[in-house]
């Protein structure tokens, strides 16, 4: 057996426990007409006459329809009014010869349901009339045994994925996961809903693909700061600027936008300057160790002192609404979430929040320090990294964020970590703190054993 004792073998580590399909973020594969003929979009149509397409459902009679209790109304507590069914692509007619479209007649939820509660989360709409059956649009069978015997599940639907939005019919595969390892994830204390952890009738399945090196970090109110990156089991790799005022912090991997993690200490370098913004690099440490997958693992750091990649990503997260508990319950025109206590109650923040999971991946070009010095305001030191979008003439972004660049084998490698970047706007280039710089600091400041926990082959 193999044990890693540093971090410039990293890229071993990832090829022996996942090859370079795993590595690779996740993309539902489209899916083909007749492929999941029992696949029904649910809409709410709006007063343009648009129809917003909010979640799926399974057709299994032929005016009869499975889906989440959760999709009967949307965030103004507006229930859907149609169903469509044999439309690969909702936004365009180019698909449509074979697809049905259906009005909404009666919406059955489980009675022991609850907004804001992960239990009983079922119910079944019923049509205005019958489906007219049709290889591209026909029933599903519903499995009735209790035990699942099967290595491999499918899961289908519309909307987004890791890095887009998108109005086509996806698919991806799952691996079901034991309730044991799955428990570790989902409970009472980090999955808010799930008061009495994980029940029988839950069903715990992992995408393989999903590539989780990253993480949002929030503070204890709930909003969010920057992102950090995982580097060991109990870990996170992030910026000193972006967590050096909070009290409390929380991290959530991307991705998995349910389960969060609470900090237990912040470790900023001890020579991190408000001023300049050098030595801006700080260790979160966790309670608990992360359970290592295919789709959740640490990332490499880059330890070559003297050379960087040409060509960078720069994550950058978008697209994120906050809606706070007030605005939210003014905005409900219906009193049937009002009424329900228990939803109200699990509200436990100031904040009830909605947010859209999207990365954008920015590719860069890496400068000569030299180059931004010329018009940065303090001093480019060695520790930094210069990099330049391309194709615009300003590259600096007022938000945290991170530089990756990934080798032939797309494994996944921590190039920088963006400093204090409210001055910034207008450069045309963006200052990063050089990971390769910080690898002592930072091997100091995680136990040897974690280390071995971590990179174990």
């Amino acid at each position: 057996m193999y044990q890693r004792k540093c971090y410039k073998d990293c890229r071993l580590r990832f090829h022996v426990l996942i090859d370079s399909d795993v590595v690779s973020p996740a993309r539902g594969k489209p899916a083909f007409l007749k492929e999941f003929a029992h696949m029904g979009a649910i809409g709410w149509t709006q007063d343009d006459g648009k129809v917003l397409w909010h979640c799926g459902g399974t057709l299994i009679w032929i005016d009869y329809v499975l889906t989440a209790a959760h999709c009967v109304v949307d965030h103004r507590n507006i229930r859907p009014d149609i169903v469509r069914f044999g439309d690969l692509n909702l936004e365009t007619d180019e698909d449509d010869e074979y697809a049905q479209q259906y009005k909404i007649a009666q919406i059955y939820r489980h009675p022991l349901h609850r907004f804001g509660v992960k239990y009983h989360d079922i119910a079944l709409i019923k049509l205005e009339q019958p489906i007219r059956l049709h290889d591209t649009v026909c029933p599903a069978c519903l499995w009735i045994d209790p035990d699942i015997r099967f290595t491999e599940f499918i899961a289908t639907g519309w909307g987004s994925t890791v890095e887009d939005r998108t109005p086509s019919l996806l698919k991806v595969s799952l691996k079901p996961m034991e309730s044991s390892k799955c428990e570790m994830f989902y409970t009472s204390e980090l999955i808010r809903g799930l008061s009495s952890g994980l029940h029988e009738n839950h069903l715990c399945a992992v995408d393989e693909e999903m590539d989780t090196c990253e993480v949002r970090i929030f503070d204890n109110s709930t909003k969010y700061i920057c992102m950090g990156a995982i580097i060991s089991d109990r870990t996170i790799l992030t910026s000193a600027s972006c967590v050096n005022t909070a009290a409390s912090l929380f991290v959530q991997p991307l991705g998995n936008s349910e389960i969060s993690f609470q900090v237990r200490r912040i470790v900023q370098h001890s020579s991190f300057n408000t001023t300049d913004y050098s030595n801006d690099i700080a260790i979160l440490r966790l309670p608990q160790s992360l359970i290592w997958s295919p789709g959740l693992h640490p990332v490499c750091l880059w330890n070559d002192q003297t050379h960087s990649p040409l060509i960078v990503e720069m994550l950058q997260p978008f697209n994120t609404t906050y809606i706070t508990d007030i605005e939210y319950i003014e905005d409900i025109e219906d009193t049937e979430i009002i009424e329900d206590t228990e939803y109200i109650e699990n509200i436990e923040d100031t904040e009830y929040i909605e947010y859209i999971e999207n990365i954008e991946y920015i590719e860069l070009l890496t400068m000569y320090n030299s180059d931004c010095q010329r018009t940065h305001a303090y001093r480019v030191r060695d520790s930094h990294i210069c990099v330049k979008y391309p194709y615009r003439e300003y590259t600096c972004l007022s938000s945290h964020s991170m530089l990756r660049w990934k080798d032939a084998g797309v494994v996944p490698y921590l190039i920088g970590l963006s400093t204090d970047t409210r001055e910034c706007m207008g450069w045309s280039y963006m200052i990063f703190s050089r990971v390769a710089a910080f690898i002592d600091w930072i091997v100091d400041n995680i136990d040897f054993e974690e280390i071995k926990r971590s990179f174990n082959v």
